[in-house]
Protein backbone atom coordinates (compact mmCIF):
# COMPACT_ATOMS: atom_id res chain seq x y z
CA UNK A 1 0.00 0.00 0.00
CA UNK A 2 3.22 2.42 0.52
CA UNK A 3 4.19 1.75 -2.35
CA UNK A 4 0.88 2.50 -4.31
CA UNK A 5 0.71 5.63 -2.24
CA UNK A 6 4.53 6.69 -2.79
CA UNK A 7 3.91 5.95 -6.98
CA UNK A 8 0.99 7.74 -6.90
CA UNK A 9 2.50 11.02 -5.77
CA UNK A 10 1.26 13.42 -3.37
CA UNK A 11 -1.98 14.78 -3.67
CA UNK A 12 -3.26 12.62 -6.42
CA UNK A 13 -6.35 10.10 -5.91
CA UNK A 14 -5.36 6.72 -5.68
CA UNK A 15 -7.13 3.73 -6.13
CA UNK A 16 -5.09 0.95 -4.00
CA UNK A 17 -5.34 -2.49 -5.03
CA UNK A 18 -3.25 -4.94 -2.79
CA UNK A 19 -1.54 -7.23 -4.76
CA UNK A 20 -2.41 -11.25 -3.93
CA UNK A 21 0.64 -12.47 -3.10
CA UNK A 22 0.81 -9.12 -0.13
CA UNK A 23 -2.36 -10.48 1.59
CA UNK A 24 -1.84 -14.21 1.80
CA UNK A 25 -3.86 -14.88 -1.46
CA UNK A 26 -7.05 -12.36 -0.77
CA UNK A 27 -6.90 -10.11 -3.82
CA UNK A 28 -8.59 -7.01 -2.59
CA UNK A 29 -10.21 -3.75 -3.56
CA UNK A 30 -9.27 -0.92 -0.68
CA UNK A 31 -11.24 1.74 -2.20
CA UNK A 32 -10.52 5.25 -4.12
CA UNK A 33 -8.91 7.34 -1.39
CA UNK A 34 -7.23 10.61 -1.22
CA UNK A 35 -3.89 9.68 0.21
CA UNK A 36 -4.66 12.39 3.02
CA UNK A 37 -8.09 10.56 3.93
CA UNK A 38 -6.37 7.13 4.26
CA UNK A 39 -5.76 7.42 7.95
CA UNK A 40 -8.95 9.14 8.40
CA UNK A 41 -11.00 6.94 7.28
CA UNK A 42 -9.35 3.72 8.85
CA UNK A 43 -8.63 5.45 11.84
CA UNK A 44 -11.14 4.30 14.50
CA UNK A 45 -11.19 6.72 17.26
CA UNK A 46 -12.77 6.05 20.82
CA UNK A 47 -15.07 8.33 19.58
CA UNK A 48 -15.95 6.29 16.35
CA UNK A 49 -16.02 3.26 18.29
CA UNK A 50 -18.47 3.99 20.47
CA UNK A 51 -21.10 5.45 18.14
CA UNK A 52 -20.84 2.45 16.37
CA UNK A 53 -21.18 0.59 19.62
CA UNK A 54 -24.13 2.50 20.29
CA UNK A 55 -25.84 2.41 16.46
CA UNK A 56 -25.45 -1.56 16.82
CA UNK A 57 -27.20 -1.70 20.06
CA UNK A 58 -29.88 0.67 18.27
CA UNK A 59 -29.77 -1.71 15.85
CA UNK A 60 -30.07 -4.81 18.11
CA UNK A 61 -33.16 -3.08 20.76
CA UNK A 62 -35.38 -2.57 16.92
CA UNK A 63 -35.09 -5.84 16.24
CA UNK A 64 -35.49 -7.49 19.15
CA UNK A 65 -37.62 -5.19 21.56
CA UNK A 66 -36.08 -4.39 25.38
CA UNK A 67 -34.87 -6.83 27.28
CA UNK A 68 -37.69 -8.25 29.67
CA UNK A 69 -37.85 -7.38 33.18
CA UNK A 70 -37.08 -10.98 34.15
CA UNK A 71 -34.04 -10.74 31.88
CA UNK A 72 -33.19 -7.51 33.75
CA UNK A 73 -33.40 -9.34 37.01
CA UNK A 74 -31.74 -11.96 36.25
CA UNK A 75 -29.07 -9.64 34.84
CA UNK A 76 -28.92 -7.63 38.12
CA UNK A 77 -28.52 -10.91 40.31
CA UNK A 78 -25.74 -11.95 38.45
CA UNK A 79 -23.82 -8.94 38.95
CA UNK A 80 -24.80 -9.00 42.66
CA UNK A 81 -23.53 -12.45 43.43
CA UNK A 82 -20.07 -11.22 40.83
CA UNK A 83 -19.28 -8.54 43.16
CA UNK A 84 -20.41 -10.75 46.30
CA UNK A 85 -17.98 -13.42 45.34
CA UNK A 86 -15.08 -10.59 45.00
CA UNK A 87 -16.26 -9.01 48.27
CA UNK A 88 -15.95 -12.20 50.04
CA UNK A 89 -12.60 -13.14 48.52
CA UNK A 90 -10.88 -10.11 49.30
CA UNK A 91 -10.49 -11.13 53.05
CA UNK A 92 -8.81 -14.22 52.22
CA UNK A 93 -8.35 -17.38 49.78
CA UNK A 94 -11.30 -19.73 50.25
CA UNK A 95 -13.43 -22.83 48.50
CA UNK A 96 -16.41 -22.68 46.54
CA UNK A 97 -18.32 -24.31 49.07
CA UNK A 98 -17.40 -21.67 51.55
CA UNK A 99 -18.21 -18.49 49.04
CA UNK A 100 -21.43 -20.27 48.79
CA UNK A 101 -22.14 -20.42 52.46
CA UNK A 102 -21.04 -17.08 52.75
CA UNK A 103 -23.02 -15.48 50.11
CA UNK A 104 -26.08 -17.55 50.29
CA UNK A 105 -26.14 -18.62 46.65
CA UNK A 106 -26.09 -21.83 44.72
CA UNK A 107 -22.65 -23.47 44.78
CA UNK A 108 -23.27 -24.43 41.30
CA UNK A 109 -23.63 -20.59 40.78
CA UNK A 110 -20.92 -19.74 42.83
CA UNK A 111 -18.50 -22.27 40.55
CA UNK A 112 -19.83 -20.53 37.41
CA UNK A 113 -19.07 -16.74 38.12
CA UNK A 114 -15.48 -17.88 39.77
CA UNK A 115 -14.69 -19.37 36.61
CA UNK A 116 -15.55 -16.62 34.38
CA UNK A 117 -13.73 -14.69 37.13
CA UNK A 118 -10.75 -16.68 36.74
CA UNK A 119 -10.88 -16.86 33.08
CA UNK A 120 -10.59 -12.78 33.08
CA UNK A 121 -7.58 -12.53 35.69
CA UNK A 122 -9.68 -11.69 38.43
CA UNK A 123 -9.74 -14.55 40.56
CA UNK A 124 -6.50 -16.54 40.76
CA UNK A 125 -6.22 -20.41 42.40
CA UNK A 126 -4.91 -20.70 45.71
CA UNK A 127 -3.69 -23.33 48.03
CA UNK A 128 -5.38 -26.54 48.06
CA UNK A 129 -7.91 -27.04 51.06
CA UNK A 130 -8.86 -30.46 51.47
CA UNK A 131 -10.62 -31.86 47.99
CA UNK A 132 -11.47 -28.42 47.45
CA UNK A 133 -9.08 -25.29 45.70
CA UNK A 134 -9.22 -22.05 47.36
CA UNK A 135 -9.29 -19.53 45.00
CA UNK A 136 -8.02 -15.62 46.12
CA UNK A 137 -8.79 -12.59 44.39
CA UNK A 138 -5.59 -10.66 42.45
Amino acid sequence: MRAALAMAGIGLPVTLIERESQLGGNLRRIGRLHHSQLREEYAMTDKGMQDKYKQQLKVARDRHGKPSEERNAERKESIRLRKAVLDALATGPKTVPELAAKIGADPRKVLWHVAALRKYNEVADGPKQGDYIAYLRK
